[in-house]
């Protein structure tokens, strides 16, 4: 088959969302697949040469907070519009868009409604992102404000109205509607979703983080001992990470354990905030900020930790459960969004009510006090994590695939 996929941010290490289409692209030329790829991120990508791979990249701008990481399309160029036709018309067997909303996506469709191929799209975004990553929320800002003033309009409404222009611009002008989660599937049918849908996992690679971790690189790089247990969150460092409550309960476990040190892997926008916050609580000492840690060392961050704690209010998924998960780890998460689907309450972790600091350091004492308990939800972890492995994602993809080509 000859899969074209659509994400202006493919190839940026920035989030979940990038990081699964890099690897679903590189486990379908592994298949023999043909693929290429439409998008705006403007480093090279895949230095090495498949001759079944092929990039178009449009002219992008950055987005605001995002460090200049990723790109929104611009597909202006006629010329390169009209080349995209006839690939699609002369060579592609189905698109499948990754990332909406986006002027690339809906370039997509159109041209493959056109030329009448298959179109599947993902759910990796939800509209409260915007509300969090932008550097005021659109409700603050003085434009929204003045324009308030003319047609009075709520928050809710504003983010009830985003829902329903991604399902009726994009996801219902599919043929097949692929969430990474069931949360992320009811979400959408709420707003009006009524294609067929498919719930398929991301999808995680365990020959890169089962059991091929090197702690002690870790340990050394950073000057940590092995003694002390080691509580780990992955991911940006944005506000609907919620990190601000995991700095407040680990001052509550750090007065019954003082010599756990908690890990926090990531870069963002408020970074700088939460150092701030670690020092205003006597903590700065127990609280590790690494940065950007490079995939190779990943595997190493997860092997010499003792449990994941992920506090985050916004997720379709938490590719990071999926990692911590197949390393082993107990897990803890709030109970809200996917995260439940990953955390299972007393199986293979815990999960806390949003926002309760209190509660999250009582759940991490919980399983740092008792060996017998993280012994339990470490071999749960790898149980439930075989559910998500990249190949079987990859076979359910390729089984879609090929009902919307044959229909």
């Amino acid at each position: 088959m000859h899969i074209c996929l659509v994400s202006d941010f493919f190839g940026a290490n920035y989030g979940g969302a990038e990081t699964t289409s890099s690897l679903w692209v590189k486990k379908l030329l592994e298949r023999g697949h043909k693929v290429t790829v439409l998008t705006a991120h403007p480093k090279k990508i895949f230095p090495e040469k498949n001759k079944n791979f092929k990039i178009i990249k449009f002219l992008g701008f950055p987005i605001p907070k995002a460090g200049g990481k990723i790109h929104a399309g611009l597909p202006i160029n006629p010329f390169k519009m009209y080349k995209i036709y006839k690939l699609f018309r002369d060579e592609i067997d189905v698109v499948h868009i990754f990332l909406v909303p986006s002027l690339i996506a809906a370039t997509a469709i159109t041209l493959a409604r056109w030329t009448k191929k298959p179109i599947v799209t993902s759910i990796h975004n939800q509209p409260e992102y915007v509300f969090y990553n932008l550097k005021t929320s659109p409700t603050n800002h003085k434009f929204f404000k003045l324009f308030k003033r003319i047609i009075p309009i709520k928050k809710t409404k504003l983010l009830k109205w985003s829902y329903k222009y991604i399902t009726n611009s994009y996801l219902n002008k599919s043929d097949l509607v692929v969430g990474p989660s069931n949360f992320a599937i009811e979400t959408y049918k709420k707003y009006g979703l009524t294609v067929p849908q498919r719930t398929i996992s991301s999808g995680i690679d365990f020959s890169k983080f089962d059991g091929k971790g090197k702690p002690e690189i870790f340990l050394k790089k950073y000057n940590l001992t092995k003694t002390g247990n080691k509580v780990l969150f992955v991911g940006r460092l944005y506000q609907e990470k919620k990190i601000d409550i995991l700095l407040k309960a680990a001052k509550l476990v750090l007065e019954k354990l003082p010599e756990t040190n908690f890990i926090l892997v990531g870069t963002g926008s408020e970074e700088d905030k939460l150092k701030l916050i670690a020092k205003k609580l006597g903590i700065e000492d127990n609280v590790l900020f690494t940065g950007r840690v490079s995939n190779r060392m990943l595997p190493n961050v997860y092997h010499a930790s003792d449990l994941f704690v992920f506090p985050s209010i916004l997720e379709l998924l938490g590719l990071v459960l999926l990692e911590a998960m197949s390393a082993g780890l107990p897990l803890i998460g709030t109970d809200i969004c996917a995260i439940p689907e990953s955390v299972i309450n007393g199986y293979n972790g815990y999960t806390f009510k949003k926002n309760d600091y209190r509660q999250l350091a009582s759940k991490i004492l919980k399983i740092l006090q008792n060996k017998e308990i993280q012994e339990k939800f470490s071999s749960n972890s790898l149980k439930l994590v075989k559910h998500h492995d990249i190949e079987n994602s990859i076979d359910e993809m390729e089984e879609e695939y090929r009902n919307l080509i044959q229909n």
